[in-house]
């Protein structure tokens, strides 16, 4: 897998730009970047569809009305490092209970969908550690996040599944021996050297989705570290996958010619860095080192060779190009889109993209997008501005911005959200530009803004409350999942519920004619629970049995001690649950928190030690 740190600076393309931001902090060595270990988590919960007219409406409205309930997520699940499922989710061959979901080809609204792409989900593993010194001063901090199928994904999509596993565990093994060693070099100079130590070092990688369709599967994995000293460094990694056999692709499976590249890139380079070529060291020479592979590999005489690093998108392949590899560290990272249309002879066909598919949504944070959203023929940079307070203590405002224009992200409380509010950029099919903004709020909630920026003008037509997109929690692995957004046609957000227990339900939305989302589900699907034991039951109930489309089939008395694992729910009146059997059974439910009732009984009478979060 291809890893490479890089200095912040611009990456900029000629049609579209990702440009970096100010300087990061970092000194003496550039790590052997490492990309982490995953396991397979079952998404999928049941779909009967709701009796109500108002709920088979699947509107985001819906949302609004108990997306607000203010409760902290403590759910946990008993999940452990490479299991296939896990306590908050149960698999489509489990329970198959119908329901309306993202793979129907149309949807309610009447938008046909394109093709099945493969739902991606993330895992995310932080750190801290800290020396046993008085202070208990801390030595390393950071996260690490790597890409994996989720479990209904896997199914359609094993090889694919298989090979993103494999890798996800291999780099994830090499990141953890990356985080000791830095631990130990940061207790050795806090120990031997402490004036100089400048800590805590860090390192973090996040996970971007550059391309998502039947044929290709394409990452970006932003890094940076800091080892102490005056500045940072700043970088990168990449994959890409074959979707249908799991391959990692190499140039020359997609590429024509690797041999042409080095003069294609050197004169995309020399027009798009005219009034700066006097940056570069010698661009026919540092091109000609450039190889179909990975890594950097030295030779006896002093030269070396060194791997491309690059990404597939819906239009372009990107080329990336770190500090010290083109230019000095002080001129950042350039990089150069070779489009498709362009370079028609270039690229394979195999793996162009088909007319019909959908696209990717183009994610940023501190990063910038750059597109022509106002028709001149030239590109806008769109974006976000933080503001903090005199000492930096306090961020005080977040701005959306295009260009010189910007508009305020803060609520009607005057909060602007966190940092890492997100960004995604997304071109419809009939040319209209919406961007969906991800403002992360109190208690993990996120708030959802979506502006029409066609034309060039900031218009917000749409904003609401979820909870956030977390998914399980390994308390062993110390790992944790959660849903990224990248598919127009499968966005999942979350209401939080606090029936039986705390619990968030997922539906899946599609970017709607209007720009603003809008549901595929009749129901919502249960994903994790606030509860570290298995709801069970401490007295007799009798519930009605149900088949996989919903359909009651038998009203039976359950027994004192079943176990209850919740699937799904319509949000009002009833929760899906599986027994121990594998049996299917709806509760009907009422109230909420230590006042539910289920099935006419108190819900704290029925079940034992049910916990509620917040």
């Amino acid at each position: 897998m291809k890893k490479k740190l890089t200095n912040n600076g611009m990456m900029t393309g000629k049609k579209a730009r990702i440009q970096g931001k100010a300087a990061l902090l970092g000194k003496r060595r550039l790590m052997s970047i490492m990309l982490a270990a995953v396991i397979a988590i079952s998404l999928i919960g049941c779909g009967k569809a709701s009796d109500t007219a108002d709920n088979a409406e699947s509107n985001v409205e819906e949302e609004a009305d108990t997306s607000q309930i203010a409760v902290e997520e403590t759910a946990e699940s008993a999940d452990s490092a490479g299991a296939k499922t896990d306590n908050s989710t149960v698999s489509k061959k489990e329970n198959d209970i119908s329901g309306k979901t993202q793979s129907d080809e149309v949807t309610e609204a009447g938008d046909e969908k394109t093709s099945k792409v493969p739902e991606v989900i993330v895992m995310k593993k932080s750190y801290y550690e800290s020396a046993t010194d008085e202070n208990y001063t801390t030595l390393v901090t950071g996260s690490f996040t790597m890409p994996l199928l989720s479990d209904e994904s896997a199914e359609d999509f094993p090889e694919l599944a298989k090979a993103m596993k494999e890798d996800a565990d291999k780099e994830f093994k090499y990141f953890e021996d990356d985080v000791e060693k830095i631990k130990a070099d940061a207790l050795d100079e806090l120990e031997n050297d402490p004036e100089y130590f400048h800590g805590p070092y860090s390192v973090n990688q996040g996970v971007d989705v550059m391309r998502a369709d039947e044929k290709v599967l394409s990452f970006f994995m932003p890094i940076d570290q800091y080892m102490g000293g005056a500045h940072g460094i700043y970088g990168f990694g990449y994959i890409s996958y074959d979707v249908v056999t799991g391959k990692v692709l190499k140039l020359a499976d997609v590429l024509t010619s690797v041999d042409d590249l080095p003069k294609i890139l050197q004169a995309e380079l020399e027009e798009q860095y005219a009034d700066q070529l006097e940056m570069f060291n010698d661009l026919e020479n540092d091109l000609a080192r450039y190889v179909d592979g990975e890594g950097v590999e030295y030779k006896e005489d002093g030269d070396y060779t060194i791997g491309y690093t690059w990404a597939l998108t819906d239009d372009h392949i990107e080329f990336y190009f770190g500090p010290y590899e083109l230019a000095a560290y002080a001129s950042g990272a350039q990089s150069v889109c070779l489009y498709y249309d362009e370079y028609p002879d270039l690229f394979v066909k195999d793996y162009l993209p088909d007319a019909d598919s959908a696209g990717t949504l183009k994610a940023f944070t501190y990063m910038m997008v750059s597109e022509d959203v106002d028709g001149d023929g030239k590109n806008d940079e769109i974006g976000f501005e933080q503001t903090y307070n005199d000492d930096y203590t306090e961020l005080t405002d977040v701005r959306f911005c295009i260009g010189e224009e910007s508009v305020s992200l803060a609520d009607e409380y005057g909060f602007p959200g966190f940092e890492g509010t997100t960004g995604y950029f997304y071109n419809s099919p009939d040319g209209k530009d919406y961007v969906y903004v991800v403002v992360p709020d109190y208690n993990d909630y996120i708030r959802l803004v979506v502006f029409d920026i066609t034309g060039g003008t900031i218009d917000k037509i749409y904003e609401e409350y979820f909870a956030g997109s977390f998914i399980a929690f390994d308390n062993e692995a110390g790992t944790y999942t959660e849903f990224i957004k990248y598919d127009p046609n499968n966005l999942k957000l979350a209401t939080r519920f606090n029936q039986i227990c705390t619990f968030s339900g997922y539906k899946s939305y599609h970017i709607g004619s209007d720009g603003k989302p809008v549901s595929d589900d009749e129901v919502y699907r249960i994903m994790n629970e606030a509860t570290y034991e298995p709801i069970t039951s401490v007295m007799d109930v009798e519930c009605d049995f149900i088949d996989e489309k919903g359909n009651v089939t038998s009203t039976e008395n359950v027994k004192a001690g079943e176990t209850f694992k919740l699937l799904c729910t319509d949000g009002k009146s009833y929760i899906d649950a599986q027994l121990s059997d594998g049996r299917i059974v709806r509760l009907y439910v009422s109230g909420e928190g230590g006042d539910v009732v289920v099935n006419g009984i108190p819900g704290m009478d029925l079940f034992k030690d049910l916990m509620y979060a917040g």
